[in-house]
């Protein structure tokens, strides 16, 4: 049972879950993902917050120490850190996908000893118990074990240890079976039944950048938008529990950086521009811009040509599959086949000539003077 005599505002325990945040992004500012964290911060009042978990994933890929971001980074890891200590909010840091946080996450824990802050790194699969709240918690990081059914059998040994048939949270970094497309199941996953039988309140998993939930699971996705084909909301979760009841709530980052696709196949080089600049128009600065195209259209390799309309913006392009294009084609020439053709001969040219000019309402004098032409050639 948890214990609310010791949460903030004493009727609810507030727990926030943020993941998959890509500092140091190759396309994606860290200042800027970094001002859109603080501006949800404050927009959210995390500062209300009890628990705070950042489930994996804080970094994109391994930063030099030369590296522009390095900075940044290090400013922001102690910004959260002091927002902890001055808010009195429990903060839990776990090991993301290896090949983007390359333990890096770990730099959390060179403040540790700067700060009065309950405070853990969670490099393992892990059971806790919160004594100032009175739960137990679970925490699996990504690629724990070698497979997945090694990961389960080791959380249940460790349930087995603890004396426990259940945990109140589980906060990992993987993905479930039902996050996935049918060709993509071949895929290393864990079983989203095995977990809601062990967690009796709620298991928020980060790795895959779309949010979706199903039962007692919780995708967050990721905070800010990485790439196209990500053009769904993006943000955080956060999650109240009272005494009678469990609810959650998906946090929109609204400022999350555009990734926005552009369809330019069926236009010529005029009506690409106007399609263009009407959806830019609406778009903020810095946002990416996906032009699909046939190799026809002149920005298939000329997206340059745009930035001196839209300088901060990034155009790239994409060629339509091919039997897109030859679907276009069959179309066309269907259409070619079904138009009446008629045979010119000089017994029937002008009558030919009359009907169609009598249909199109032209001068008559135009068609004596065409029949006349029509006797000289013939």
């Amino acid at each position: 049972m948890t214990n609310f005599s010791l949460v903030k505002n004493k009727k609810e325990l507030v727990t926030t879950v943020f993941s998959d945040i890509h500092l140091g992004h190759p396309l994606n500012r860290t200042g800027d993902i970094i001002n859109r964290f603080k501006e949800c911060w404050d927009k959210y009042k995390i500062d209300n917050t009890d628990i705070l978990v950042i489930a994996g994933d804080i970094f994109h890929k391994l930063v030099d120490l030369d590296n522009r971001d390095t900075l940044l980074i290090i400013e922001w890891v102690y910004w959260v850190m002091k927002k902890c200590q001055d808010n009195h909010i429990t903060l839990r840091v776990l090991k993301g996908t290896p090949s983007h946080d390359w333990n890096q996450n770990r730099l959390f824990s060179c403040f540790k000893d700067k700060f009065d802050i309950d405070y853990k790194y969670i490099e393992d699969i892990e059971i806790e118990y919160m004594t100032r709240f009175d739960i137990n918690v679970l925490y699996i990081p990504d690629e724990a074990r070698e497979n997945e059914e090694k990961t389960w059998l080791d959380v249940q040994d460790l349930m087995r240890d603890k004396q426990l048939n259940a945990v109140d949270y589980a906060f990992m970094h993987g993905q479930f079976e039902f996050q996935l497309p049918k060709n993509l199941l071949h895929l290393h996953h864990h079983d989203h039944r095995k977990y809601e039988s062990i967690v009796s309140k709620l298991c928020c998993i980060g790795h895959v950048h779309v949010h979706s939930h199903k039962g007692k699971i919780v995708a967050q996705g990721s905070f800010d938008r990485q790439s196209h084909g990500e053009e769904s909301d993006k943000g955080f979760v956060q999650i109240y529990e009272s005494p009678n009841k469990v609810k959650w709530y998906f946090r929109v980052n609204e400022n999350a950086r555009k990734y926005i696709t552009c369809d330019i196949v069926d236009c010529n080089a005029q009506e690409s521009f106007e399609k263009i600049k009407k959806l830019c128009d609406t778009l903020p600065e810095f946002s990416c811009v996906r032009l699909l195209v046939t190799l026809t259209n002149s920005l298939w390799s000329n997206t340059d040509s745009l930035l001196q309309y839209y300088p901060t913006f990034r155009f790239t392009t994409k060629l339509i599959e091919k039997n897109k294009i030859e679907t276009k084609i069959d179309e066309s020439i269907h259409q070619l086949e079904s138009i009446k053709t008629i045979e010119l001969t000089k017994d029937n040219i002008e009558r030919e000539l009359f009907e169609w000019m009598k249909k199109n309402k032209q001068d008559f004098k135009d068609f004596v003077f065409a029949s006349e032409c029509l006797r000289t050639c013939m």
